[in-house]
């Protein structure tokens, strides 16, 4: 524990001021008496003292979940800092995840982590009530010399309102919200965890929050609300960029590249060793985007353009839908990215209905019912798989809303 422990305007419900050079010096220490030599994702490298958010993107088993755990454990040994596991809903936070968010930390050159992190003290992690402390186990393996304070919460979004009243997290500093990119988003998702971080924070200026996850999709919902799609769609792997919102937010977001060692190469090799950018996220490489093939426009001098007044809304990006009779195909729609929009166009949007021309979701009338008969028809072409990926998100996200 910190001899001195310094708060903000010198008052305890304002946060700690943490010296993040001891807390990188200490985790440098730990993994170097741990005798880490694989390339694995350094938490060093994330600029804390510049930024609230730390949002990092990687294929599977870099090593960033299993290293911001141990940065907050070493904050909670120096400051008593409680880390905030964050996942999008309960099932995702059962006793069961206790053993597969710290397989590495309990099983890495016979589980010497926890002693190295606590100065012996220690040598496992004990669940209980949603809470992880430090403890040692005895021949039975039952539970002793339990620490009187867990280093660890498990949350959910999907109780968010339910901890609103009653959760008080004064020392919850370091918020990591693990595999923020899942399968599905919710409705208000974002919402409702800025309102899971709003009631944790409180008034203190202390914490930061690291969302991590190990799917890398450009179109998810979290990039459009924290407002750095446009940002996330130029990094590549290896890339990083910090950016402040108009109204004064620091997000940095990082794509980790981590260059593969030679026994990781050799299982991509007799494994994965496949034509096919989905696999990203299991082989890693250079690969940052990947998108489904889809059908592409292809222009013929007989195609006859019948209406061209409908566009898409996909947050950053308004798609257009060319409405199109063609001698072999028959009906088809062309989609295109656009930039204007004119008195007569119709914009369909999942968002907010600003005025008479938006209308939300697949729209409404005969129209558009016949747009997206096609559509269900597999009879949309594309410009680009990316226009394709974008239209797909675009009608997920609908069916989400509408449910």
């Amino acid at each position: 524990m910190i001899d001195s422990i310094k708060f903000y305007d010198n008052q305890e419900e304002h946060g700690i001021i943490y010296d993040w050079g001891k807390i990188f010096k200490e985790y440098r220490r730990i993994i170097k008496k741990a005798g880490v030599k694989d390339e694995i994702y350094d938490p060093r490298t994330a600029p804390v003292l510049d930024n609230k958010y730390i949002v990092l993107m990687s294929e599977r088993s870099t090593g960033k979940t299993t290293n911001w755990l141990l940065i907050g454990m070493i904050m909670h040994e120096m400051y008593g800092t409680v880390i905030q596991y964050v996942r999008q809903d309960e099932d995702m936070i059962k006793p069961s995840i206790v053993g597969e968010i710290f397989r590495v930390i309990l099983s890495y050159n016979n589980a010497c982590y926890i002693p190295l992190v606590t100065g012996g003290k220690y040598s496992g992690i004990y669940y209980k009530w949603k809470k992880c402390y430090f403890c040692n186990y005895d021949e039975k393996g039952k539970p002793v010399d339990l620490a009187p304070v867990h280093f660890l919460q498990f949350l959910s979004i999907d109780n968010s309102m339910d901890y609103k009243s009653g959760y008080n997290a004064p020392r919850g500093d370091l918020i990591i919200f693990d595999e923020f990119i899942g399968k599905t988003y919710n409705v208000n998702e974002f919402v409702y965890f800025e309102d899971l971080c709003s009631t944790i924070i409180r008034k203190r200026i202390s914490p930061i929050i690291v969302m991590a996850s190990n799917t890398i999709n450009y179109n998810s919902t979290y990039f459009k609300e924290l407002m750095v799609s446009k940002e996330v769609k130029k990094l590549k792997v290896g890339q990083s960029k910090s950016i402040i919102t108009p109204k004064g937010t620091h997000v940095y977001i990082e794509i980790i590249g981590i260059k593969p060692t030679a026994i990781k190469s050799k299982v991509n090799r007799l494994f994965f060793g496949f034509d096919n950018p989905r696999l990203a996220s299991i082989t890693g490489g250079e690969q940052t985007w990947s998108f489904d093939p889809v059908p592409h426009i292809v222009n013929a001098d007989t195609d006859d353009i019948i209406d061209r007044t409908i566009r898409l809304d996909c947050g950053d990006t308004m798609l257009q839908l060319d409405l199109t009779e063609t001698e072999d195909r028959g009906l088809i729609v062309n989609v295109h990215e656009c930039t204007t929009v004119h008195e007569d166009s119709i914009i369909l949007t999942n968002g907010e209905i600003r005025d008479r021309q938006h209308i939300w979701g697949l729209g409404k009338g005969e129209y558009c019912k016949l747009l997206w008969k096609l559509y269900s028809d597999n009879k949309w072409y594309y410009d680009t798989n990316e226009t394709g990926s974008m239209v797909a998100d675009y009608v997920k996200t609908y069916r989400q809303l509408k449910k």
